[in-house]
């Protein structure tokens, strides 16, 4: 096991490590506790939905129905909140705006509002997690217009230094959805699961590696479409699909595990690991016998996942 884990780690930095050759920063955050702030939502049919861990699954950003929804009162803390983080002082301005859409996230020094983190579409992940769960690292991107419980943990799209130059990206939508695609892989979930217990704390998720292919790579472009496709499945995707130059529409069962399966191959091609080395990841995992995650890991799984690896060898 030794040998397997550190040919995945090898020279790879960690996912919040900051270096200056990486096209990405992952800024951990978490936005609003279910029992600390539940003055700020409620059971009620309309409202912004707050999603927690078990509304998520890979890939999958409704899994289940949320429980609860903003009141006006949540909407306007989450500005509250963006303002403060924004650097500015007192009050929220009665004009104030909020910046929205994907493509504003190409420009640079972006002024005059605030990009709150629940207009923009964002990778979150279940921080609830157990080393004999089915799958164990679970990540999906969740779309504007959802506000998330401590229990997804997300990945800041942007940042504002000082309010004087405005907004930068830290989190275009190309490394969002490649990390997205690593995050969820069978080879990442093998390592987390040698590291937790109950929960998946900021701590833990720190110590993944990552590996940082040039934007040219072949392997790095395959895993970000396939995450892309796999993510964008409803018209709320539209804008995101737009912008990555992936088709959103519905996904077949069948063309779900077509794409999983490539996906896993080219996450274990991009860690290095030879198929004996592979072939013990997936000798990890099961598939469950209460419900489960939209692709289960059984046996027809891991096989059609050899299978690819073969033929995407070199």
């Amino acid at each position: 096991m030794l040998n397997l884990l550190a040919t995945i780690y090898w020279e790879h930095r960690q996912l919040y490590d900051e270096v200056s050759d990486r096209t990405w920063l992952a800024v951990h955050a978490r936005e609003f506790n279910v029992e600390d702030d539940k003055e700020f939502f409620e059971r009620q049919p309309n409202g912004t939905p707050l999603r927690e861990g078990k509304h998520i699954h890979q890939f999958v950003a409704d899994f289940a129905e949320p429980t609860y929804r903003l009141k006006s009162e949540g909407d306007q803390e989450l500005v509250r909140r963006e303002w403060r983080r924004a650097g500015h002082r007192g009050p929220v301005s009665d004009d104030v705006s909020r910046l929205k859409g994907e493509r504003r996230l190409f420009e640079a020094n972006r002024r005059g509002g605030l990009e709150v983190p629940a207009d923009q579409y964002r990778l979150g992940f279940r921080n609830v997690a157990r080393a004999t769960d089915e799958r164990t690292l679970i990540a999906a991107v969740v779309p504007p217009g959802t506000a998330l419980s401590e229990h997804v943990p997300f990945l800041h799209r942007s940042v504002q230094d000082d309010p004087e130059v405005g907004y930068r990206t830290v989190m275009d939508a190309t490394s969002m959805l490649y990390l997205c695609g690593v995050l969820n892989s069978l080879v990442l979930d093998y390592v987390i699961r040698r590291k937790v217990s109950s929960a998946l704390t900021k701590s833990i998720m720190a110590t993944l590696p990552i590996p940082d292919p040039s934007v040219s790579s072949e392997r790095r472009a395959a895993i970000k479409e396939l995450a892309a496709r796999l993510t964008c499945r409803s018209p709320v995707f539209d804008d995101l699909a737009s912008v990555l130059g992936v088709p959103c529409a519905p996904l077949g069962r069948d063309e779900q595990v077509r794409l999983r399966t490539e996906l896993d191959a080219h996450v274990a091609h991009l860690y290095g690991l030879d198929k004996d080395q592979f072939a013990r990841v997936l000798a990890d995992f099961r598939r469950s016998r209460g419900e489960g995650g939209p692709v289960p890991p059984d046996d027809a799984y891991k096989a059609a996942v050899l299978l690819a690896f073969d033929e995407l060898r070199g």
